[in-house]
Parts: C-alpha cells; structure tokens; sequence
C-alpha cells in the first residue's frame, strides 16, 4: 500500500499518463514531472500503439496497471493523442472504484482524416492495426459517463497539417475533431500535436483539473492564448450524430475560418462566394461565406435549406 508518511492513510494520489500512436512512455515525462510536483504518484506505461489495435491496447493497459491502481486513494488519467482513445477504452472495460479525473489532450475522438487517407493505402492496416481506429468512422464510441473530464486541443498548425486539412488543427487533429460529447471543459491552447505535452502551460491545466475539475488560468507571459471553456453545448448533439452517421439537421456553428475547400471538399452550390459544400470522407456538408468562415454546417438536405434562407435575407 501507498501510506502517508504523516497520517498513514492511504491517501496519495496517482495519474497514469499514456502516450499517442508512435510513441513511449517516456513522451509523457515531462507531465509526470509536473503532476508530481503536488505531491503525486505517476505511472507512464509503453503500449505498442502501432502494432496493437486501440482494444487490445486497452487489455495491455490494465496489465500494466492493475497490480498499483489498489494502492491509491484515487486514480486519474491522463492521455495524449491516441492515449486518450485507449483510456476511455480501458475505462469502459476495467473501471477502477477509485476513479479520479480525466484530461484528454489533442485526441482525435472524431477520427483523423490523415488516418483515413493512410486507411486507403493498401496493406496499411494490416501493418499498423491501430490506423482504423482513428478513422472517423469508427470514433466517438467511448462515452464516458459520471466522470470529470477535460480537453485540452492544440490550434497551430504544423507540418502536413498545412497541407490535408481545411479547418483549425493541430498538425495532426482538427480542433472539431478533437471535441467529445462528454466533456466538461474544453481549453485550446496555441501549440502543435506534438509540442503539446512539452510545455508549462499544458502542464498547469492538467494539473488544475486533476485538482479542481475545472481548468483556470495559467497567467504565462510567454504565452498569449487565453481562450478558455470553448461552449461546446452548441456541438453536442452534432458531435453525436455525425459520429453515429445519421443524416444531420442544420446544426448550431461556432464559426470557424477555414481555407475554402482546397482538400477533401465537394462544391454543390456557389452563390456570389456563398458557398455549400460536401466533405468528401464523412459527407457533412457546410456553409462558407465569402471569406471562407463556415456559418453552418450539418446533413445536405438540412444545410441547402438553410443556405437558400440565407440568400433570402
């Protein structure tokens, strides 16, 4: 058992951090250090997130954990990228009675389009078993329920990033698909996919919500983003239907700029720039202004009326 040293009671706290696709154990350090500067354990397991599909990951997380998890008087979890998919998994499977918080940062819970892409080429996912995990067909499915959960999701765009998506992202992950339905709290911090998780502001959020269940300002002068609990009300009953495949009604829009449909989109309509058009892999549709921001977005039949009301106006 974990004791503390003054009391006696097993009351020492433990996050377990897990790593994205590719990667080890010893990318989520830098975390750990930090969460264990309040007086908390850590435990950074490897899985083989390549060769191993997000269930069986899954299996090979609790039999790394299972024999600690006892020790604690509560367990968080922290996961980075695909980290984050296997934990939700795991926790659907294996909850623990002790079961704390959970921060997910920059995991695809909508699927990534580069992983549909690479699901195409042939043999790929018969090399990398975890690639048809990140599609977008086939994520959103772990919902957790009665369980705080924040998101933290990069907006700087880098590397291929550039290149394949039309909208906000991460180098590797759109912003709208990093969102899930069962999120308490969401914070978009201005970093890549990959520098996420080296740097000390994520580190504070994380740290917060494992304490508090919210994510509060970090003051940082280094770092100017301040954006913070993203109302992601207005996407969840999108989130969930475009996640289900259902034909979507015109749904509530955050705005989002976006650069006009180079990739990936189908133009069915276009008005004096107004704009309807049709993503080529999941098959919503969405309505750009003349400056490319998307100002609605949902089912076809739904958004070319919404589109013909607007031309009304």
């Amino acid at each position: 058992m974990v004791f503390d040293e003054l009391t006696g009671d097993m009351n020492v706290e433990c996050t377990i951090l897990l790593h994205g696709f590719g990667n080890i154990g010893k990318n989520m350090e830098y975390l750990a250090k930090g969460i264990m500067e309040n007086g908390m354990n850590t435990i950074t397991p490897t899985l083989p997130t390549t060769a191993c599909s997000v269930s069986t990951c899954a299996v090979l997380l609790n039999d790394n954990i299972r024999d600690e998890i006892g020790k604690y008087k509560k367990i968080h979890f922290v996961g980075h990228s695909m980290g984050g998919l296997i934990i939700r998994k795991y926790l659907l499977e294996y909850m623990p009675k002790n079961i704390g918080r959970c921060v997910f940062i920059a995991t695809p819970h909508l699927g990534s389009e580069l992983a549909d892409i690479a699901g195409n080429i042939p043999f790929v996912t018969d090399l990398l078993k975890s690639v048809k995990d990140l599609m977008k067909s086939e994520n959103n499915k772990y919902i957790l329920n009665n369980i705080d959960i924040g998101l933290i999701i990069g907006k700087k765009t880098g590397g291929i990033g550039k290149i394949v998506f039309d909208n906000q992202n991460d180098g590797l992950v759109e912003i709208e698909s990093a969102l899930s339905i069962d999120a308490k709290e969401v914070y978009i911090v201005d970093y890549t996919h990959h520098e996420i998780c080296h740097r000390i502001q994520t580190v504070n959020l994380v740290k917060n919500f494992i304490k508090n269940g919210n994510f509060t300002d970090c003051p940082d002068e280094q770092y100017s983003v301040k954006e913070k609990n993203m109302d992601v009300d207005l996407l969840k009953q999108g989130l969930k239907l475009l996640s289900l495949g259902e034909i979507l009604p015109s749904m509530p829009n955050i705005p989002f700029p976006t650069m006009g449909g180079q990739f990936f989109w189908n133009e069915l309509a276009n008005v004096n720039g107004w704009r309807v058009q049709q993503n080529m892999l999941t098959q919503h549709c969405r309505v750009l202004d003349p400056d490319d921001m998307r100002i609605a977005w949902g089912g076809a039949d739904a958004i070319m009326k919404a589109f013909e009301r607007l031309l009304k106006k």
